[in-house]
């Protein structure tokens, strides 16, 4: 329904960090990858509707965009394949339909390289390699991903500091029941995601609003998001209205907290259990906030040692 819609759409816009992102430092790549995911999202459903060697290549080029924009995004192509997979097979039947079009698939590649080549150009020119790793020396830890601190850390928890986003989780199993297609593209995306996300060495991902890596990942987010407030919202006037006043109270959150980050009452890096609770509620830092703060050691964090909490 397009109260469900609409409702969703304010939610994500308005009650995530991508609000912070959109209006206040537009000029970093995650609002971009959050546009491009949603067009990889609805070419993907018409792909599916329609199967053609067209829009397959529009999505090659398009997987391409999106990985030179930010290379671990490359994971969308993960919900691409997984799409309309329901049971094993459903499963067999995609894996049979992309051997007997293969060729189809070869062109999707093509696509996805040909986006790539004046990028390769420039690097091979600038560097003299067609392949050019700008992190250097910055490394994933996929043996110690630190998925717990990533998701709930005072430091830069994301279900901390983006709540709302709980609910976008819970709605991932009804997609089981009611979405089925969507079910394991979804669950897969999101799982394999969060855990490369958080691989990375700098898994607070420096100074910022939140964990600002997942906002890529939000459209995708939005579709358990809008299911679980369309199911709720059938179960009776009280219930709906309910959803309604918590997901209105998480954006007034939101953006309190954006207002809070402002003013470095919510620091960029340094947050601590003691600073967030005595900044709670509080739009500017109280006396004594800046000696609850800790600071990241970046130096150890690269080297892959702990250095937090």
């Amino acid at each position: 329904p397009d109260i469900v819609v609409a409702i969703t759409i304010a939610a994500v816009v308005l009650g995530t960090n991508l609000a912070y992102y959109s209006s206040r430092e537009g000029t970093m790549s995650h609002l971009y990858s959050f546009f491009l995911f949603t067009v990889f999202i609805l070419l993907t459903v018409n792909w599916h509707k329609r199967r053609g060697i067209g829009l397959l290549m529009a999505l090659g080029a398009l997987a391409g965009i999106i990985t030179l924009v930010r290379p671990t995004n490359i994971l969308i192509l993960l919900f691409f394949f997984l799409y309309d997979v329901s049971s094993w097979k459903t499963f067999l039947q995609k894996i049979k339909f992309i051997f007997s079009h293969f060729h189809w698939f070869i062109l999707m590649f093509l696509a996805f390289v040909i986006i790539w080549i004046p990028q390769m150009i420039y690097w091979e020119k600038i560097t003299g390699q067609l392949f050019y790793y700008s992190y250097s020396e910055e490394p994933f830890y996929f043996n110690n991903p630190q998925i717990l601190n990533g998701l709930f850390s005072f430091r830069k928890g994301w279900l901390l500091y983006t709540p709302l986003m709980v609910f976008a989780l819970l709605g991932i199993p009804l997609l089981f029941v009611k979405m089925k297609s969507f079910s394991w593209a979804v669950l897969i995306f999101i799982t394999v995601n969060i855990y490369v996300v958080f691989s990375w060495w700098c898994w607070w991902y420096g100074g910022g609003f939140g964990q600002r890596a997942m906002i890529d990942s939000y459209p995708v987010l939005s579709i358990p998001l809008a299911l679980l407030i369309n199911r709720l919202g059938k179960r009776g006037k009280l219930i709906s209205r309910g959803v309604v006043f918590v997901l209105f109270t998480l954006i007034l959150h939101n953006i309190f907290q954006l207002e809070q980050y402002k003013y470095n009452t919510i620091h960029y890096d340094s947050m601590t259990k003691e600073a967030y609770k005595k900044v709670f509620l509080k739009l500017h830092p109280p006396e004594g906030h800046w000696d609850l703060l800790k600071s990241p050691d970046y130096e150890k964090a690269v080297k892959g040692i702990r250095e937090y909490p």
